[in-house]
C-alpha cells in the first residue's frame, strides 16, 4: 500500500511538472547565416568604449525582420 502511494506521488509530480513547464519551441529550420567578415581589431585603453562590426549574410529561405 506505501509502494502505490508513493508511485501515485511521483506520478502526480510528474504530471504537474509536464503541466507546469512551457513546451519546447519549433525549430526555425529557415534561418541560416555565413559569416562575411569582421572589423579590424580595436585597440582598447582603460574604461574606453569602442565599437565592434560583424558582417554576416543571410542563406536562408526566411527574410530577416
Amino acid at each position: 500500500m506505501r509502494r502505490a502511494r508513493g508511485i501515485a506521488v511521483v506520478f502526480t509530480a510528474l504530471i504537474v511538472l509536464a503541466v507546469a513547464l512551457p513546451p519546447q519551441a519549433a525549430a526555425a529550420d529557415g534561418f541560416h547565416t555565413a559569416w562575411v567578415d569582421e572589423g579590424p581589431w580595436p585597440t582598447l585603453a582603460g574604461g574606453q568604449l569602442v565599437s565592434y562590426t560583424f558582417h554576416y549574410r543571410n542563406t536562408g529561405t526566411e527574410t530577416w525582420q
